[in-house]
């Protein structure tokens, strides 16, 4: 039985570390690059910017795991299989095990709109109304669905051990990467050691337009990530800033203000009831 036991342990590990995400248990190394996140917060498209940038060859939804891995997606056997240095999504809270962070951060009211339309379509909300995730999103106690903690936790976390990130940790303004793509990036890219020539950082940017992100999304529909999705709701939505502005109510937007008005004003972010 000991034999017996031992030999279903190691089959447990053996499956573990060859089909389940990785998640927080993944080995990190000391030159890897973390892009982190609260999700919907645009790390997708920089994934495509960084992917093309660092990789030289087009990212699509088919290969974006094979150059930026989202640790909640691939196991800890294909990380381990990867050339070094390595650029890793996370969503994670601070980890002090992360020896390099990009950290994009997001109007925490666009979140919640993009957040409400991710979760419908990957079927982990379906009777539950705008306002409603609105209360939740913004709630003392975070809901359960949220499994990466509140935004404001989360964002608070990273900006607080900011200078304990050993090689630097990098905070990016999704708005400013919308608004001046060419120049974040390229700021990016000097955090990473890898300068590129402005011609070459305007192709990038003008490779990965929304538009043709959109396009690449009903292309690559078989690829692992939308499988079991619902195919009526788009994954690549608008991008936009301030999508808020069109759809809350005057009730809605008091509850960010409420919840992390301070926050969002220390980032730039405008109250506005």
């Amino acid at each position: 039985m000991s034999l017996q036991r031992s030999f279903s342990a190691l089959m447990r590990k053996l499956f573990a570390y060859w089909l389940i995400p990785a998640g927080n248990r993944l080995s990190v190394y000391p030159d890897d690059t973390f892009l982190v996140s609260y999700p919907r917060s645009g790390n997708t498209w920089l994934r495509f910017l960084l992917g093309e940038a660092l990789f030289e060859q087009e990212v699509t939804f088919a290969n974006m795991e094979m150059l930026v891995p989202d640790i909640y997606r691939v196991s800890r056997a294909h990380l381990a299989r990867l050339p070094r240095p390595r650029y890793i999504k996370s969503h994670e809270p601070y980890d002090s095990r992360y020896p390099k962070v990009i950290y994009l951060l997001r109007d925490p009211r666009d979140v919640a709109i993009s957040y409400y339309h991710w979760l419908r379509k990957f079927r982990r909300l379906e009777n539950e109304d705008l306002n409603a995730f609105i209360e939740s999103f913004t709630a003392p106690i975070t809901d359960s669905r949220v499994w990466y903690g509140g935004w404001g936790e989360h964002v608070r976390s990273w900006y607080q051990n900011r200078h304990a990130v050993p090689q630097g940790c990098l905070f990016v303004r999704y708005e400013d990467l919308l608004a001046n793509p060419a120049e974040t990036l390229t700021n990016i890219l000097h955090f990473l050691g890898h300068p590129l020539t402005p011609s070459r950082v305007q192709e990038i940017v003008s490779h990965n337009t929304f538009k043709r992100m959109k396009a690449r999304e009903q292309s690559d529909r078989q690829a692992p990530i939308f499988s079991e999705t619902r195919q009526d709701i788009a994954f690549v939505r608008a991008g936009k800033a301030q999508q808020w502005r069109e759809v809350f109510t005057a009730a809605q937007r008091s509850r960010f203000s409420v919840a992390f008005g301070d926050l969002m004003q220390q980032f730039g972010y405008r109250l506005d009831e």
